[in-house]
């Protein structure tokens, strides 16, 4: 498959990576067209209707899915993403293959043996 996927360690990391993207798109402007003055940037662009999130399907975030779901349901809708439970393996591999954005929000708890 030709589908890029990266595992980002955090939110945080992920805003930075989008700040550094649009920074540095901004700085060489590509021309819409010979009339048309407006730049256009080469950042990335994800169709709200084309994403797709789960969020603590562990139930153990419960915090973060207080403080994240409102956001995303603002952003993407009610009906573009589950939260607090664990979707079936089948929808994900249907919201992978058809969604641009598929954002998987959990804790994974490393312990000392």
């Amino acid at each position: 498959s030709t589908t890029p996927i990266s595992r980002l360690p955090s939110l945080h990391f992920l805003n930075f990576l989008s700040q550094k993207h649009f920074n540095e798109s901004c700085r060489k402007p590509v021309q819409h067209s010979k009339t048309d003055s407006r730049p256009l940037s080469k950042m990335i662009v994800v169709n709200p209707k084309r994403a797709f999130y789960v969020l603590n399907p562990g139930q153990d975030l419960p915090g973060v899915q207080q403080r994240l779901q409102p956001i995303l349901e603002g952003i993407w809708g009610k009906d573009c993403g589950y939260s607090g439970t664990v979707p079936l393996e089948e929808h994900i591999k249907q919201r992978l293959m058809e969604r641009d954005l598929f954002l998987y929000v959990l804790i994974i708890q490393i312990r000392k043996i």
